[in-house]
């Protein structure tokens, strides 16, 4: 078999590119993706190869207004973006991620079901109480709940904390706490 370098996995080989929490990057990493998009061809040193990409769909939860405050170089790679288009849920309640988690992890067992149950309340709670938690962070948090296996709600929000978009709700799991 022949060895392929890493160069061949790159994404400039393929014509439709995705790139998933694109804003996420180091700034470096975007000036960079600005200046081999806006040059088609990949450079370094001397080296130049021009790329095949003919698409390129960048994704990002960050709404046109945080884009513009990370500065200068985000809004200029995200002007080489020419559709933007904006997907929200409608609502954010306990229904919703019942929904949402139910057919993403399809519990079979009935402390499945308690934790997704009780999953759902504590991401309706938060929504309604500090910020709304999109689906990809209802995913991780709920994953994180199931593999560490308990139904109670004290133990579900000790064990999602440090779950990225969660951390910080300690005012949260004081009200939920209550109710």
């Amino acid at each position: 078999f022949p060895t392929r370098r890493s160069s061949d996995l790159s994404f400039i080989n393929y014509p439709i590119v995705v790139f998933e929490e694109l804003l996420d990057a180091q700034v470096n990493a975007l000036l960079s993706l600005k200046d081999t998009l806006e040059a088609r061809e990949f450079r370094k040193g001397s080296q130049r190869q021009k790329i095949r990409t003919k698409m390129v769909i960048a994704l990002t939860n960050k709404s046109p207004e945080e884009v513009s405050q990370m500065g200068p170089y985000a809004e200029a790679l995200m002007q080489r973006f020419r559709i933007e288009l904006e997907h929200k849920w409608s609502s954010h309640t306990r229904s919703d991620y019942m929904e949402l988690l139910h057919g993403r992890f399809k519990p079979s067992t009935d402390k499945e079901k308690k934790i997704i149950n009780a999953m759902s309340g504590i991401l309706e709670t938060i929504s309604k109480k500090k910020e709304c938690i999109c689906p990809r962070i209802a995913i991780a948090a709920t994953k994180v709940a199931l593999s560490a296996g308990s139904s109670n709600v004290e133990d579900i929000l000790n064990n999602i904390s440090f779950v990225h978009g969660l951390a910080g709700m300690e005012d949260t799991y004081e009200t939920m706490r209550r109710d």
